[in-house]
Order: structure tokens, then C-alpha cells, then sequence
């Protein structure tokens, strides 16, 4: 698609700029109630002409919510990719940072409509999209502005379109702005019966899992990730990451199931120990 001067600078200054390559939509971690949703979302996409043809408004607006880190961009990612969809990422806060909010979604909409088959992600949607009895809405002029503006350009969607929005903060958001989405989807932390899960997704296909992790540990950290609050996907990634570079710079190929667990110890500092019976427990540091 060729811009003009104009659009390629409202692009550059308001939306950030996503690498796709090799994002494929098996790789996001969902439930299975998520799974199911969005496999009914896909095959909304995949007929929206023959569903236009008859008058059906397409379904076309996801609402992504839960806490950070587990997985709500990526999936917008993976399913620009998965489409071949251009993908316009909204940097909201910059676009506040400006005063001129309201004016630069104009601009996003205007692009992502003149271009069409496009994702337009707006992350952190609490930003401008909160309840309309909010006294940060009510005192700040630009957030209203952009608020309003807002619910105006998802009624002139081009309906080839998709939105996205991302939120940490679903219970603070105006009721009418969530009753625009088709589909909600809840973005669960993970539970340690995921993370073997998760690191099988992020590994490299190049690399396999060398399962060498004391088992006694193992159920143990089971117990206590349970009250780990800030355990996320991303972090998981990152302790897959790390593992896998360690196995390059000893020129392996396998992965050490210890090292994964090893981070992720540190993480929640803590250690194993053994009293004096031998019993193992585990203790934070």
C-alpha cells in the first residue's frame, strides 16, 4: 500500500511500529474457552462477504482484557499475521502526550479505512475509554474529546476492518464503549499446569526439552506459584529465551528443563532446602 507523505507521518508518530515475521496463530496460549471464541471469530472473518451479501453486519470488534503479560497483544500480533492483515498499533499515550488524541485516532481510522483489511489495536483502552462518570474523563478535555470521537469512528468502520482494544482495567470501562464488542475475551495469568504448556510454545523448533527437573521441586513450586501474582506468559518466554541461549553457547540443542525452573525460582526468590529429617521445602529470600 503506498501512502502519502501525510499518512506515513501520522503512521510513524502515532502508531508503533510491530514485527509479524513468523507469528503464526498456534503459538498464542489461550484457554479453551478463548480458543473457541476466537475459532467462531475466524470463521466470521473468513465468510464476511457472503455474510455482507445478505445484509449481516460483519463481527469484527474484540475486546481483550486481563492482566499484563498474558498474551492479549501478542494474540493481535499473531492474528494480523495470520490474515495478512496490515496492523496499525495505536501508541495512545504519546497521542495524549500531544493533547491532540481525538485528532490523531481521526487520522489512524482514516488510513486503516483508505487501506482496508487492516487490525486497528488499541492497547490500553482505559486511557480514553473509561466510565463516562470517571473525574479523570470529566476534568481532562482532550481524553473527552477522544472518548467521543472515539465511539464516532467505530459507527464509519470500513467492515473489512477489525478493532481491537486491550484493557487491564475491564471493570473501569464506560459500559457503552464495551457493548460495541462482538467478543470479549478474558486473558487469565498462568497456572503452573501451564507453564509446561508455554514453554512447549516457546521453545525453538530447533531445540528439544531435556525434562531434568527434581520432580519433588517441582510439585512443591506447583503449591507456591499459586500466590505468585506477577507470574505471566512474557516472563515465561523470557526464562524460555535465556534457557535456549545458554544451549547455544554450550552447542547444544537441548534445553534444560532445570535451567526454565531455575529462573523462575529467582524470580519469585525462593530456594529449596532440606531440614534435618531430609524433608525438602522450599523458602522465599
Amino acid at each position: 500500500m503506498k501512502y502519502t507523505d501525510k499518512q506515513l507521518d501520522t503512521i510513524n508518530k502515532y502508531c508503533m511500529n510491530d514485527n509479524l515475521k513468523g507469528l503464526t496463530i498456534d503459538r498464542v496460549i489461550l484457554s479453551d474457552f478463548n480458543k473457541s471464541l476466537l475459532d467462531e471469530f475466524l470463521i466470521e472473518i473468513n465468510n464476511r462477504d457472503k455474510f455482507m451479501k445478505y445484509g449481516y453486519e460483519p463481527v469484527n470488534r474484540l475486546l481483550l482484557y486481563g492482566a499484563s503479560g498474558t498474551g492479549k497483544t501478542f494474540l493481535t500480533k499473531c492474528l494480523a499475521a495470520e490474515l495478512g492483515y496490515s496492523l496499525f498499533a495505536i501508541d495512545i499515550a504519546n497521542a495524549l502526550s500531544t493533547g491532540k488524541a481525538a485528532e490523531a485516532l481521526s487520522e489512524i481510522f482514516e488510513i486503516a479505512n483508505f487501506t482496508g483489511n487492516s487490525i486497528i489495536f488499541l492497547d490500553e483502552c482505559d486511557a480514553i475509554a473509561r466510565d463516562r462518570t470517571s473525574s479523570k474523563l470529566n476534568e481532562d478535555a482532550s481524553v473527552r474529546r477522544a472518548n467521543n470521537t472515539l465511539f464516532q469512528l467505530l459507527d464509519r468502520m470500513n467492515p473489512t476492518n477489525i478493532f481491537i482494544s486491550a484493557t487491564n482495567l475491564y471493570d473501569e470501562l464506560d459500559v457503552a464503549f464495551t457493548r460495541r464488542f462482538n467478543v470479549k475475551m478474558k486473558f487469565d495469568r498462568p497456572t503452573m499446569n501451564d507453564i509446561s504448556s508455554a514453554i512447549n510454545k516457546f521453545k525453538h523448533k530447533d531445540f528439544k526439552i531435556e525434562e531434568d527437573f527434581d520432580k519433588d521441586i517441582k510439585q512443591l513450586l506447583i503449591e507456591k506459584a499459586k500466590s505468585f501474582t506477577t507470574l505471566s506468559y512474557y516472563e515465561i518466554e523470557v526464562w524460555v529465551t535465556r534457557a535456549t541461549k545458554l544451549a547455544i553457547i554450550e552447542g547444544s540443542e537441548v534445553i534444560k528443563e532445570s535451567t526454565i525452573f531455575k529462573f523462575m525460582m529467582q524470580a519469585m526468590r525462593i530456594k529449596d532446602c532440606r531440614d534435618k529429617d531430609g524433608k525438602l521445602y522450599l523458602i522465599n529470600y
